[in-house]
């Protein structure tokens, strides 16, 4: 999968698929005008989220990135928000 791939390359991923809520979430993201009728595509206010979300996650890898950094060598590095801590925003 493209995770396992990633992962192997040591390459981050971000899955909006899973922020958004996973299976039934165009529907809700429908009912909440930020996806359009054709439950594919966002609309303007849903892609802003879309963008504001990814834009958090990146801010927070790059926040324990550079904490792992000033760390000192023989602290234990700091990982990365995992992608959990995203999901079900929309979702009760």
């Amino acid at each position: 999968t493209l995770r396992d791939e990633a992962q192997h390359a040591g390459c981050p991923v971000w899955d909006f698929f899973a922020v958004a809520g996973g299976n039934a979430a165009m529907e809700q993201w429908q009912q909440l005008e930020m996806a359009g009728n054709d439950r594919i595509h966002l609309t303007a206010t849903g892609y802003a989220l879309q963008g504001s979300l990814f834009y958090q996650a990146l801010m927070d890898a790059y926040a324990q990135y550079h904490q792992q950094l000033l760390s000192p060598p023989h602290a234990e590095p700091a990982g990365v928000t995992p992608i959990e801590h995203y999901t079900g925003i929309l979702t009760p």
